[in-house]
Order: structure tokens, then C-alpha cells, then sequence
């Protein structure tokens, strides 16, 4: 027996949790309009590096909409998206085995997304048999008579790629890993499910403000809250925060001169932290305009002059 929920190849892939989501959207055609009215607007700060004594930074930005999102939960709203989570206690306690469940929750229509081990799965290159490090992991569908798990995540050379594991390499990564040390979502397991009640329409009011904001480097229009993430927590090898400090948040067009003197920085000491994800928003923001260009023009609401 094989149930495979669908999924299409994101046109954003530089962070799971966007990539995971439009995976799902992508294979229907009526969330077209709502994703067309979002992903526009760009957010950045400046990220001060694990030792607090150092001047040095790390650039981090993305899409605004993965900054807009609540506690107990690693996604952004979307009204054809339903979510709820459990503990993996919960989960463990009431099925045999993890597999178990994911079975169960894929046969009534239901990703699963969970914390797993990557040393343990081989297409995490830089972790196999290497290093230990927690991943949450995307899963839509299984094949009982393969034993294999459908997956999603940032495998081989950080691409975003659609794979299947068996279930006694998965259950590895998964039992296996340590708790011991807080981590966001470790503990929780989210079920998502696809909802076609929402009825969204193409809102050429709302884009035109979002670009607005985007190109004069502003959140106004739509200021979503980023109390979540305006302050980085250091904390030590027991878990215990030890220092915050503040982040300022910048926006839209002006990612552009902050990455150019980030690259600077970069280039002349040498010692900053960089991540290449800064590329990959920037490739996907164009990816994302083209879309909505080609959209927009289907539905006759872009002035030939």
C-alpha cells in the first residue's frame, strides 16, 4: 500500500518552513491568487555572532511573512493551511512507533513535520556520520511495501529536494535524538492539512501597497508583529540565557546596499559569518515577481503602457 499526498516543487526554497508550505500550495491552482497577493515584501537585521565580546555580525533576511507567525508554532498563517501540533510524548504514548503515526496521520490527509537527527540520514552530506544536528522534517507519504518515508528538507548541497527514506534509518534519526538540550520545536510534532474552504481573491490593492513598502524600504501597510524575534537570546550549554541583545529590523529594496556593504565587511576581515541563503531570497523575491507579473497579466490588471 502507497499514499502519497500531493506536492509540487516550490518556487521559494531558501527556508523550510515557506519552501514546506508552498510545496502543498503549489499543487492547487485556487491558492494562486493569495499567494500572488503575498511574498513581497523583504526583512534583514543584523545577527551579533555566538560570542557576545565580538563587534562581528551575520546578515539574516528573508520573505516578511516568515517573520509573522505565532509562539508554539515554525509557520506563517495561511487561510488553506490547518495546524496543530503535539508533543512527541503524546505521539509515542498512543501509536507503536513513530512510523505508526505518520501512517496514520498520512491516511487521513495530514503532513507531519518533526525534529530529527541529520547525522543519521545520508542525504544531509555535511552531517552524515560527521556531526549531530537537529532538522525539522517534511514528510507527505509512505510506501508499507518499500518500508520508505516520502521527505522534504535542504538535502545535498543545502538544495531543497523531494527524497524517500526507509522507516529504520528514519526511526534512528528520530529516537536518537538528544532532548537534553533545549531547541525550538524539538518537543512538538505539527500535522498539517490542506483546507479548500478558504476562498481567497486576487487583492491588486493590497500588492501595490506591499510594493510601495518594498521599494521605499518601509513596513507600513502591512506592519506585521516581530515581537518574537527583536530579541537574540545567548544561552549557555545548559540551556540558561545568559544575555539579549536587541535586533533592528530594516526592509524591503534597501537588502540590497546592506548585503553589498555586508559583502564589504566580509571581503575585508574576513571573519564574519556569512550564509548563502542571502542569494537564494533574492533569487526567489525575483522568482516570486516574475510569478506575480505573469499572473497579473493573465487576469488583464497590468496597463500595457
Amino acid at each position: 500500500m502507497q499514499n502519497v499526498l500531493p506536492v509540487r516543487y516550490p518556487l521559494i526554497t531558501t527556508l523550510p518552513q515557506i519552501a514546506d508550505i508552498i510545496s502543498i500550495l503549489g499543487y492547487y491552482p485556487e491558492t494562486k491568487p493569495w499567494i500572488c497577493n503575498n511574498f513581497i515584501q523583504l526583512v534583514f537585521y543584523n545577527k551579533p555572532m555566538a560570542d557576545k565580546n565580538t563587534s562581528t555580525i551575520s546578515l539574516r533576511g528573508g520573505f516578511l511573512e516568515i517573520y509573522n507567525r505565532i509562539e508554539h508554532s515554525p509557520f506563517f498563517p495561511c487561510p488553506f493551511i490547518q495546524k496543530k501540533y503535539l508533543l512527541r510524548k503524546e505521539a509515542e504514548n498512543k501509536w507503536n512507533s513513530i512510523t505508526d503515526f505518520i501512517i496514520y496521520n498520512i491516511n487521513h490527509g495530514q503532513y507531519v513535520y518533526l525534529c530529527i537527527d541529520m547525522y543519521y540520514i545520508p542525504y544531509y552530506l555535511n552531517n552524515f556520520e560527521k556531526r549531530h544536528g537537529r532538522h525539522l522534517l517534511f514528510i507527505y507519504g509512505y510506501d508499507l511495501m518499500q518500508k520508505l518515508l516520502y521527505i522534504a528538507d535542504f538535502f545535498e548541497n543545502g538544495k531543497y529536494k523531494f527524497k524517500t527514506i526507509s522507516f529504520d534509518i528514519f526511526e534512528e534519526a528520530y529516537y536518537k535524538l538528544d532532548l537534553s538540550k533545549p531547541f525550538d520545536f524539538d518537543e512538538e510534532i505539527f500535522v498539517i492539512n490542506y483546507s479548500s474552504k478558504a476562498d481567497i481573491n486576487l487583492d491588486p490593492e493590497a500588492i501595490k501597497n506591499s510594493l510601495t513598502d518594498y521599494l521605499f524600504s518601509e513596513n507600513i501597510h502591512y506592519n506585521y508583529p516581530l515581537d518574537l524575534f527583536t530579541k537574540h537570546r545567548y544561552t549557555n550549554n545548559e540551556g540558561n540565557v545568559v544575555s539579549i541583545i536587541n535586533r533592528s529590523f530594516g526592509y524591503g529594496i534597501s537588502f540590497y546596499s546592506e548585503l553589498r556593504e555586508f559583502i564589504f565587511r566580509l571581503s575585508q576581515h574576513g571573519v564574519l559569518q556569512h550564509d548563502i541563503r542571502l542569494f537564494d531570497v533574492i533569487h526567489d523575491h525575483k522568482l516570486m515577481m516574475l510569478f506575480r507579473i505573469n499572473y497579473l497579466g493573465e487576469h488583464q490588471c497590468l496597463k500595457k503602457s
